[in-house]
C-alpha cells in the first residue's frame, strides 16, 4: 500500500549567493518519495474527547492516508521557491510572489510551528488580486524549518531571524516593508518592526502578544467580549501547553523519537491542527491533504528536530516589550491560542486597527478570506503613495 505522494509544486530551491537569488528552472512538479503503511501499536485507550492528545483512529487515518492513495495532492497556483545565503552563513528558503507593478510595496509574511510557508498558498493570489495597493510577497521560511538551513550553533531565536530577514529584504532591493505574522512569526515581526523602525512602515499581526500592564486593572477599557476570549490562554495552559514545555527543554531529546516515526510525527502535529482550529474538538476545518502536505515537509526536509529547537532558543516568549512607533493591525482569531484585549496591546503597539474573527491559530491556512481582507484594509491606512 505505497503511492508516491506530491508534498507541493512549490518548493523548488536555487540557492545564490546575498544578493543573487536566482529563480529555481527545474521540474515543479516535485514527487519526494514514499511512505509505507503504519498502524498505532500498544495504544489501548480510545481517547474520544482528545483531552490526553490525538485519538489512535484519527492518528491512525492520517498514517493510512498518507501511505496509501490520498490523490494528486492539492491545486495551487505555481509560486517558485528561492533561496539566498546570509551573512551568518544560512541559506534561507522563501517565496517571492510579485506584483505586475514596478512600486509594489513588500509584505513580509513570516510562519510559526508546526507550520510552514505552505499555509500562505491560498492567501498569496487572494491579497495579490483583491489590494488596491500593489504587494510583492515573501514568504520566508524560518531556520531549521523546510528548505532553509538548520543552525548549526545555538543562539538564532526569534531576533536574530528578525536580522536574518531583514537582511533578505535588503539582498532584494527592498526599503521598506510591511511584516505580517501569527505564532513564531508575530515575535519575528515585532523585533523587525524594533530594529528597523526606518525600513519596516507597518506590523500586522494575527496572534498578537500582550500582557495586562502591571500598574492598571487588567479589565481596565476591556469589553465583555474581549473579557471572555481571555479565556482561550487559561484553557491552553491547562490543556494544551506540554508540547511547549518538552520542546523549551528538551526538544533534541524529544526529536530522536520524532525525526525516527512517521506515526509519530503525524500525530504530534496533527494534534495541533485538531485543537487550534476553530470548530469542534475533533474536527478539521481544513483539508486532509493540507494537514499531509505539511508533515510531508518535517518529515523528508528531517526538520523538526531543528525547528523544535526555536523552543528553547525563545524560551518562554521570544518576544520584547518595547514600545514600537509603527502603525500595527491587530486581527484577533476567536479561537487562536492568546486573544488579549485591544487596551493591553497598545502598551506596546501604535494600534490603528483591531477586528475579531471567527477562526482559530492557523489562520492564513484556515481563514484566507478574512485574514487577507483585515491586511488588505490595514495597508490602505498606510497611505503608501
Amino acid at each position: 500500500m505505497k503511492k508516491l505522494y506530491r508534498l507541493l509544486t512549490v518548493l523548488v530551491v536555487a540557492f545564490g549567493g546575498l544578493g543573487t537569488a536566482q529563480v529555481a528552472t527545474a521540474d515543479v512538479s516535485y514527487n519526494v518519495g514514499y511512505v509505507s503503511e503504519y498502524y498505532f501499536r500498544g495504544v489501548l485507550q480510545k481517547n474520544s474527547s482528545a483531552s490526553a492528545g490525538i485519538d489512535y483512529e484519527e492518528g491512525g487515518f492520517y498514517i493510512g492516508a498518507w501511505g496509501a492513495d490520498v490523490g494528486d495532492g492539492i491545486e495551487y497556483d505555481i509560486y517558485l521557491g528561492y533561496g539566498i545565503e546570509t551573512e551568518s552563513g544560512l541559506r534561507l528558503h522563501f517565496l517571492h510572489s510579485k506584483s505586475k507593478s514596478d512600486n509594489a510595496i513588500p509584505l513580509v509574511m513570516t510562519h510559526g510551528w508546526p507550520g510552514s510557508i505552505q499555509e500562505f498558498l491560498k492567501i498569496i493570489p487572494i491579497i495579490q488580486k483583491n489590494s488596491d495597493v500593489p504587494v510583492d510577497i515573501i514568504c520566508p521560511a524560518l531556520p531549521g524549518f523546510g528548505f532553509s538551513d538548520k543552525p548549526k550553533e545555538t543562539g538564532m531565536d526569534s531576533k536574530q531571524i528578525a536580522i536574518l530577514q531583514h537582511e533578505l529584504l535588503m539582498a532584494l532591493g527592498y526599503d521598506k516593508y510591511i511584516v505580517q505574522g501569527g505564532d513564531w512569526g508575530a515575535t519575528v515581526s515585532k523585533w523587525m518592526a524594533e530594529l528597523y523602525p526606518d525600513h519596516c512602515i507597518g506590523i500586522h499581526l494575527n496572534m498578537i502578544i500582550a500582557w495586562p500592564p502591571a500598574d492598571k486593572d487588567p479589565l481596565e477599557n476591556t469589553s465583555q467580549e474581549e473579557q471572555k476570549l481571555m479565556a482561550n490562554y487559561e484553557k491552553y495552559k491547562e490543556q494544551g501547553v506540554g508540547y511547549y514545555e518538552i520542546q523549551k527543554t528538551k526538544p533534541q531529546t524529544l526529536g530522536y523519537g520524532l525525526n525516527d516515526s512517521p506515526v509519530g510525527l503525524a500525530a504530534w502535529i496533527v494534534e495541533k491542527f485538531y485543537g487550534w482550529f476553530d470548530g469542534e474538538e475533533n474536527k478539521l476545518v481544513v483539508t486532509n491533504d493540507e494537514v499531509l502536505a505539511i508533515i510531508s515537509l518535517y518529515w523528508f526536509t528531517e526538520s523538526i528536530t531543528s525547528s523544535t529547537r526555536l523552543y528553547k532558543e525563545n524560551g518562554d516568549l521570544g518576544f520584547s516589550f518595547e514600545n514600537i512607533k509603527q502603525p500595527m493591525a491587530g486581527a484577533v482569531f476567536e479561537r487562536d491560542l492568546i486573544a488579549p484585549p485591544r487596551a493591553w496591546a497598545e502598551e506596546i503597539y501604535n494600534v490603528v486597527q483591531w477586528n475579531t474573527h471567527k477562526g482559530g491559530h492557523f489562520a492564513a491556512l484556515e481563514q484566507p478570506e478574512s485574514l487577507s481582507a483585515d491586511i488588505i484594509d490595514f495597508i490602505k491606512k498606510l497611505n503608501i503613495v
